[in-house]
């Protein structure tokens, strides 16, 4: 055995071996080879991830005591259904005519960068002088061919399945006919264009989270907001809120500020991303200080969502959830989803790979405690 041990291929195997650990560890990033070597390693990781960070909420402590109730905070928001008008000068002033010696026309130019959002469009004018009949074409299509008064102003619809990006309106005049000798004209003043667009932002969704352990412990519930209305006085139109698709309101709301109460069944929540949906007929309406507050019994964790883009699921590659604590061991469950991680450390830096977890869209995640101690920082990043 002893000569075995001395043979000089055996100490040299070993010897490579030490320097491929050591190398191995040297090329290692830093987080990893401090996490391996169990050292503190908040400073270390901090930062290592900064391509994107997905959710950044300070949980505090987890000291497992039981709450009596649990209040959702929403953002405020906008709901209109409304008009928009838009007036374009074409020509100050234009004559057009049609007689012995000849025809005058006229072509008016102009573009459209939004046909989808037009509601209605329309050209006007002044008539100073005419005589026979005046012929609109909108982009080769007669929309128009009639005689007008003189001293009047003349709106003529422009239908919306003839528009283009580009646009071209003709003006011709009717010829005199037996009256050869004679001219038809008309003298035209203040050639307007008037588009109406339809500003919509009819309904708004509010993500927010509710705990498996939330759900479960719910007693009562409510959900409180303040409508301020922004449209016309003595104006009104009906307002649905949604739970997770459920109607659980729906009213005619006059324009004016008035606060709402609605009290809301356990049976409406799930545990996960839950959806609060606001939705307007018409109107310009805020909708702020949305609260949901549930009155709870029983033991209740600290839960989160947050939501990954399309883009964002499509070209990440890695996906970590950082954990920054305070305490002595530090034990609890993870739910990410559907799967569960098992916290079990002395450190104050966790990492694991949640990449596996995540889906495309809103995701959750709820820390389940197992002892008492803080998490300063609970990130989730990905790269």
């Amino acid at each position: 055995m002893n000569k075995r041990g001395n043979d000089p291929k055996i100490q040299g195997l070993i010897i490579l071996i030490a320097i491929l650990i050591i190398l191995y560890t040297l090329v290692m990033p830093p987080c990893e080879r401090c996490q391996l070597l169990g050292d503190d390693c908040s400073e270390v990781c901090e930062g290592e991830f900064v391509d994107g960070i997905l959710l950044e909420v300070s949980p505090g402590n987890l000291d497992m005591e039981y709450e009596d109730t649990i209040d959702h905070v929403l953002e405020s928001v906008d709901l209109f259904i409304q008009e928009e008008p838009e007036v374009v000068t074409l020509s100050n002033s234009l004559e057009v005519r049609n007689g012995l010696f000849g025809e005058l026309d006229q072509e008016l130019d102009f573009s459209l960068n939004n046909i989808d959002s037009l509601d209605e469009l329309s050209l006007s004018f002044a008539v100073i002088e005419s005589k026979g009949n005046l012929i609109v074409t909108l982009n080769g299509k007669q929309i128009f061919n009639q005689k007008i008064s003189e001293n009047r102003i003349k709106t003529i619809d422009l239908p919306k399945e003839y528009l283009e990006d580009e646009n071209k309106i003709r003006l011709q005049v009717s010829p005199s006919g037996l009256v050869f000798w004679s001219s038809n004209k008309y003298y035209l003043k203040d050639i307007k264009l008037r588009k109406e667009f339809e500003l919509v932002h009819s309904f708004e969704i509010l993500d927010f989270s509710v705990s498996s352990s939330e759900k479960n412990s719910i007693q009562e519930s409510e959900l409180q907001f303040f409508v301020f209305c922004k449209g016309n006085a003595g104006e009104s139109n009906i307002m649905k809120t949604y739970l997770n698709n459920h109607l659980i309101f729906s009213k005619l709301v006059p324009c004016m500020s008035e606060e709402h109460t609605i009290e809301l069944d356990e049976e409406d929540f799930k545990s996960g991303v839950n959806e609060l949906k606001f939705s307007v007929s018409g109107g310009d309406y805020l909708i702020s200080d949305i609260e949901i507050r549930n009155e709870v019994e029983g033991r209740v964790y600290p839960s989160y969502s947050f939501y990954i883009r399309n883009n964002v699921y499509d070209e990440a590659e890695d996906y970590y959830l950082n954990l920054e604590m305070f305490g002595d061991r530090k034990r609890a469950e993870i739910i990410v989803n559907d799967d569960t991680i098992d916290l079990n450390t002395g450190n104050t830096f966790a990492q694991f790979d949640i990449g596996r977890m995540i889906r495309k869209g809103n995701n959750f995640v709820e820390v389940r405690p197992d002892s008492e101690f803080s998490i300063d920082e609970l990130k989730i990043v990905y790269e």
